[in-house]
This record gives structure tokens, sequence and C-alpha cells, in this order.
């Protein structure tokens, strides 16, 4: 891993550590004697990344909305806070939804510096935590056993990604740009271990930080490769995207995304210049989710979903609403007690399936083992899709 990722993460558990020495949390009280059962959730609903946030919140209100706000004869009540993707704000929020409000279990956040504070929180405390999009492995080396990784560990896409550009696209040497942050880092490290030991090269590695308001000293100075391996995320990916057709580097090198999240996702495809867009079609994405995954189980969600909520979901969608569904199944195995360590349990136990497919844990990592997806951005009925071109069954937290 990045020396500058373990830093950065290890300097944010430090924070945590530092924030809660002292501090005593309380753990719900009488958990299995409440008769309304409180869940926090934290997601970024300002800032730049923001409408993902919305979208996972959304997801989450659907999950429970289809439960009846109720399990085994409880009431579900589910208390949303914004942290703004900033760690200091997502550990006072864990905080307020622990020690006041009493919640038996956190939801969220969504990126790695926020994950990572509120994880190292919950292990402090003592409960369970919930990530429903891929978590920094630094949460599993730190041996967070309190979180619960259901949208697996940030490796499995980019190995899977470099194993495809490698296998299947004849990409052999890559020039890398992605953003100086924890994800930006994480993501590029695990995608060129995989490169790598496959016998890729690495030409260049640029990190430009977040929220550039120009990516034109980056690309101008770009190397060239077979392809670029790239992500950012948010308003950054739409600027980042929207030079890089600019100054015509599709021609020169395809853009191969290491990671998904907030990147050649639908809905940002578009929010992009028509002319930005355009080069995109075509291309492949790893991803844990399509919505044209051929079950009968996702057929039905993303009719229902696309009924109710107005959006075809997408995997930051399917990802939240898995996280909901550990919790609904955990809940029911408990007879909906709350004590801690019986909803740890349960949750460490649990199998679930859900649209993007099956969801189990490996039991001493506490993340996911899942499918991961290599589809092609495509226009369907005039709806930008990801469809599906081949599966990697049951990938590792860690990845290949």
């Amino acid at each position: 891993m990045n020396k500058r990722i373990l830093f950065a993460s290890f300097t944010i558990i430090l924070l945590v550590s530092l924030v809660i020495t002292g501090c005593q949390a309380t753990s719900p009280s009488s958990p299995s004697s409440q008769k309304t059962i409180k869940i926090g959730h934290i997601r970024p609903l300002t800032g730049h990344l923001a409408m993902v946030g919305e979208r996972m919140m959304q997801a989450a209100q659907y999950a429970f909305e289809e439960a009846g706000f109720e399990v085994v004869g409880k009431k579900i009540e589910v208390i949303v806070e914004d942290c703004a993707a900033q760690p200091e704000l997502a550990i006072d929020k864990a905080r307020k939804l622990v020690e006041q409000d009493k919640v038996a279990a956190i939801l969220g956040p969504t990126i790695g510096g926020t994950q990572l504070a509120v994880s190292a929180y919950c292990k402090k405390v003592g409960i369970p935590n919930i990530h429903t999009n891929p978590s920094p492995p630094t949460i599993i080396y730190a041996q967070h056993d309190w979180t619960f990784q259901v949208g697996g560990a940030e490796p499995q896409m980019p190995s899977c990604m470099a194993r495809y550009a490698y296998d299947e696209l004849g990409i052999k040497t890559i020039t890398v740009i992605s953003s100086d942050s924890a994800p930006g880092h994480g993501f590029s490290d695990a995608f060129m271990t995989a490169f790598k030991k496959l016998g890729g090269q690495i030409i260049q590695e640029q990190y430009p930080p977040m929220a550039s308001a120009d990516y034109a000293p980056y690309l101008g100075a770009m190397e060239d490769a077979d392809g670029c391996a790239s992500w950012f995320d948010g308003t950054d990916a739409v600027k980042f995207l929207s030079q890089y057709q600019e100054f015509g580097l599709w021609e020169r090198m395809p853009i191969i995304p290491v990671f998904h999240g907030s990147f050649f996702v639908p809905f940002l495809v578009d929010r992009l210049p028509p002319e930005a867009a355009a080069p995109l079609y075509g291309k492949v994405v790893a991803t844990p989710y399509s919505s044209l995954l051929d079950t009968p189980i996702n057929k039905q969600f993303v009719e229902d979903y696309k009924a109710k909520v107005g959006l075809l979901p997408d995997d930051s969608i399917t990802q939240t609403y898995g996280g909901c569904l550990l919790i609904l199944a955990a809940l029911e195995a408990t007879n909906g007690d709350t004590a801690p360590e019986k909803l740890r349990e349960a949750m460490l136990n649990a199998e679930i399936v859900g649209p993007d497919g099956p969801i189990r844990f490996d039991k001493e990592k506490k993340s996911a083992i899942r499918n991961v997806y290599i589809c092609k951005i495509d226009k369907i009925e005039g709806e930008t899709v990801w469809v599906p071109v081949k599966t990697y069954e049951d990938v590792p937290p860690l990845g290949y």
C-alpha cells in the first residue's frame, strides 16, 4: 500500500482516538426492550459529493419504506446526518448518533477518510457500522471488527479492471492520473499492483489535488502509453473528463477507470457536455452492479425502483439497499434485540441476495465476497446504461 495513504489513514485513526479519549460513549440502554429501533445514516449531503450522498439516502429510504419501517413488530427510525465528506465532522455525527440518539447501528459514511474515522470510532464504542460502498483496506488491516463492508473493499474493482485491461483489451503500458486523495491513491495502487503482477508496465503517475480548477498542466505533461488509468469523483470527474476530451487525448490513450464510484457512472456521464460524453460510449468499467443484470431479483428491483423513485438504479443505490437488507436480516435473526454483540454476530453470519447478486462475508476481514461485473457504457432507449460483458465471481476482499 502507498506509504502516503498508510500515513493518512493512521492519522485519521489517531484523530479518532484523540477525539474520544476520556469520553466514555454510552451504548443503547436496554436494547431488547426498546419499542423503536434507531438506525443512524451518515452521508455527504453537502459539498462536492452531495449528488452521490442524496442517491444513497434515497435508496435507504426506499429500503426501509419497503419494510414498512418495521421489523419483528418494532418500529424503525432512521436518523440522517450530513458529514459533508469531512472526517472530523463524520466523527462528531457518529458520536451524536451513538451518545445522544442511542442508535443500534450506523449506516455509512461514503468515502475513505470518513469511513476510516467512523469505523475507528465504532470499534472503540462497540457499535455495528455498515459500509455500503467499498471500504479502504486499512479498515481490514486495523482489524475494525465492528465494521461490515457490504460494498466490499476497494481493491476488488481495480484488480478486476487491471485483469480485463491486460487480458482482454491488450493494454500493456499505462500512465496513471488520479485524485490526490486516500481513495484516489488506494484505487490506483490496487490497479497498479494487479497490473504489474500480470506483466504490465507503469509509464507515469500524476496526482492532482482535489477540487483542481484546471487539469491542463497535468494533461499537457502526460506521457504516451497504451491507456490512461484514472479516477476522479463528483464535480472533479466532470471537469477532468471534459478537459481530457478537449485535449484530444482519447485518440491517443483510452481511459481505463481504476474505480467505478462517481466515475463513468451513468448519471455522471449524462451531466457531461455531449462532446465530452461521446468518447465514453463503448468503453468499459468494473462495477459491482448493472441495472441490466439478467436475474429475476434485479429485474423486479429496477422496475419497482424506477416506478417509486424515478431513477434507474446504479451501484450507489443497490449497495445502500444491500446495507439496509443486512440490517433488517440481522434484526430478524435477533428477533429485534439490538444488543451490540448479538447484532454483530447476526450480521457476520448473514447471507443476503440483492439486485447485485449474492453477498456473504469473509469472517476474518468482515468484508463482502462478491461478484464484479465488467460493463460497457451504452445508451438504450435514451438512457445511459452499463451493459454486462464479463463477470468475475466471488472476488475476495483484497482482490486478485
